[in-house]
């Protein structure tokens, strides 16, 4: 099987302002993965989808004429599994760049992306974390709180998870500072 079709910010925008231009009624859409850290965050990584943590039933017509249109034959489709914090919906925040009139697209806060993306845990997760920290201010506090806190649901052996976000901090913040914070998490 080939290398799978990756996308650029810009495809990603092109395409989600045609679907705007096709709704016909208001639809709201929670990005998450790396089509909200290239949206929202400024990661120059590519993606190959568009990772939704609702569902996209609304916008099916508008999609499938936006990919017609656009001739970007980018997935958009529902999560299969993602492991936020707690309590991710709280905090989405609105992307107000594309200056869409229908489609209204929520991002998850940065600090939840990174622990989404941290949990997921392949080599270019850390990759987009890395980039993420990077070009935004992250909290090493609000990342270890958030944690300790809110991320007791996600899926996997609780010593992996704490080994996953070690890693993570360690990427973000160096590895002295990851072993500063080891006996807390």
């Amino acid at each position: 099987m080939g290398e799978m079709q990756r996308y650029s910010r810009e495809e990603i925008e092109r395409l989600l302002t045609t679907i705007d231009q096709n709704l016909t009624k208001p639809v709201d859409v929670i990005v998450i993965g790396g089509a909200a850290a290239a949206l929202a965050y400024r990661s120059s990584r590519t993606t190959v989808d568009i990772d939704t943590a609702n569902a996209v039933n609304d916008l099916k017509k508008a999609y499938d004429d936006a990919k017609k249109a656009t001739k970007l034959n980018i997935p958009l489709n529902p999560a299969g599994v993602f492991d936020p914090p707690y309590n991710y919906e709280d905090r989405l925040e609105e992307l107000r760049s594309l200056n869409l009139t229908r489609l209204c697209v929520f991002v998850p806060e940065l600090h939840d992306l990174i622990l989404m993306k941290t949990m997921r845990g392949d080599g270019r997760d850390l990759e987009t974390i890395e980039e993420l920290g990077r070009k935004n201010k992250v909290s090493g506090r609000v990342l270890v709180e958030r944690f300790k806190n809110e991320m007791t649901q996600a899926i996997g052996r609780p010593e992996d998870k704490r080994l996953k976000f070690l890693a993570t901090y360690a990427t973000l913040f160096g590895e002295k500072e990851a072993e500063a914070i080891e006996a807390r998490v």
